[in-house]
């Protein structure tokens, strides 16, 4: 009898917990449609279990509308469209017409007619430092090129040098002029990043010291002469009290160490030599002597002391002093002191073309005497013919003298060939000399010729075809 009551029961519970559902619903607005729920209605017998004294009463649904979700949760919100301000006036329309031919675009180059080119900078260094002692000028040969068809380059005195940008990325060689001639070839290798060019000479350094009988001399000049730059003197240096000195650094080439006497020594002879670097010399001992010297009269070809004249006195060896010269005048003596002992050429010059040369011994601390007699002049008759004896016009005449022959005059030049070939050589001091015809590319030379006082000696020379 419990159990059917408890379903009653049941039933009841359910069918009140959907009505205040429905009616929560309905008061927040449209809610879900239930009218098509069929719940099922207990019987009039049947009693609550919760209501003991009699039938519970059901209420009757209310009728409901369709509920619908509403749409702002579901769409979005579409903005209103904008709608024209009559306050402003609408804009005039404008009217495209397509182009019948195409319009030509000129490019805007920007004027570079005062701009400088582009330039890659390098610089030549020596031991590390710039070299800025002297001016540098070279090429940059490279694979495939011969000497003076590569990239010239110079810099001044600053050392800086501006290369051509456009320098091929490769290897190649860089020959240097010094004021020394062609130094040797120095391997460079163009990089490709933006970096300066550096030209690394080999440095050498020359150290020694001047002694007289084995002792330090101070406050000698010693001077180091370039003898490939014109006899330039390259750098001075004073000695220290014990003598020493030094020059560097130095760049491969030849050089002549001259030491000159301190003032407060007059009777101490200077000295001399020549000095290949191409390697460090740190051992040079200058042994200073007492001086000698040479006295003499110069004699024209008749045996008369020379009115007006000069001597000239030159070292023979590398260890001998350039000497030096002297005018003569009035009854022909000359003297020339503070001469290191050494072999020395003497040359006489009187009224041209009187000239001789001959060769003496300075010894120490003693003055020599060495007369000089001046000899009477020969000459050379040149003839130039091709190889069918034809005689050739306007040939250039050089005539080069040898040994102990006297140089002759600066000023001095043989004349050309004339229209029969001939150049008449005349006044030449006696001795040994060679004589060169040119015409262009074409060149003749003759064997040593001996030209005696008074005589003129014939010589035939034969131009290429």
């Amino acid at each position: 009898m419990k159990r059917p009551l408890m379903v009653v029961a049941g039933i009841a519970c359910l069918a009140v917990i959907f009505t205040l559902t429905f009616r929560v619903l309905s008061s927040l607005g449209d809610g879900p449609d239930f009218s098509d729920l069929d719940f099922e209605e207990p019987d009039d017998g049947q009693q609550d279990s919760g209501n003991v004294g009699g039938n519970v009463a059901q209420p009757e649904p209310e009728p409901a509308d369709t509920w619908n979700p509403p749409a702002s949760q579901w769409e979005p919100e579409t903005p209103p469209e904008p709608q024209p301000d009559a306050s402003q006036p609408e804009p005039a329309a404008v009217a495209v017409e397509p182009l019948s031919e195409p319009v030509p675009v000129t490019p805007v180059v920007a004027d570079t007619a005062d701009a400088e080119p582009a330039t890659r900078p390098g610089f030549v260094t020596i031991a590390g430092e710039l070299v800025t002692w002297m001016p540098v000028a070279g090429e940059l040969v490279f694979q495939g090129q011969k000497d003076g068809e590569g990239v010239p380059f110079s810099a001044q005195r600053d050392g800086r040098i501006e290369f051509p940008a456009d320098l091929p990325l490769a290897r190649c060689e860089a020959v240097l002029r010094l004021g020394k001639g062609l130094q040797p070839r120095i391997p460079l290798e163009i990089p490709p990043y933006p970096v300066d060019i550096e030209i690394a000479l080999e440095a050498y350094n020359i150290v020694g010291e001047v002694h007289f009988h084995r002792r330090g001399v101070e406050m000698a000049t010693v001077r180091l002469v370039d003898t490939e730059d014109f006899e330039s003197v390259y750098d001075t240096q004073v000695t220290n009290p014990d003598g020493q000195f030094s020059f560097g650094p130095l760049v491969r080439g030849q050089y002549r160490l001259e030491c000159l006497t301190p003032d407060d020594r007059p009777t101490l002879a200077g000295q001399a030599f020549n000095l290949h670097i191409s390697r460090n010399h740190d051992n040079i001992v200058i042994e200073l002597v007492e001086s000698g010297g040479l006295a003499g009269t110069l004699f024209d070809d008749r045996g008369n002391p020379v009115l007006q004249g000069r001597v000239v006195v030159k070292g023979m060896d590398d260890f001998t002093p350039p000497g030096g010269s002297v005018q003569v005048f009035g009854n022909g003596r000359y003297e020339i002191a503070n001469l290191a002992p050494g072999i020395y050429e003497v040359t006489g010059y009187g009224q041209p073309p009187l000239a001789v040369k001959e060769r003496v011994q300075v010894l120490e601390a003693q003055q020599t005497g060495f007369d000089l007699k001046l000899k009477a002049p020969g000459g050379i008759l040149v003839i130039v013919e091709n190889a069918r004896k034809e005689p050739q016009a306007g040939c250039k005449i050089f005539v080069t003298p040898m040994g102990l022959t006297p140089e002759p005059p600066e000023d001095w030049d043989a004349p050309d060939t004339s229209e029969q070939g001939v150049s008449e050589v005349l006044s030449l001091a006696p001795g040994d000399y060679f004589v060169t015809a040119e015409d262009g590319m074409r060149r003749a030379v003759s064997g040593m010729l001996r030209i005696e006082s008074g005589d003129t000696r014939e010589v035939r020379l034969e131009l290429p075809e």
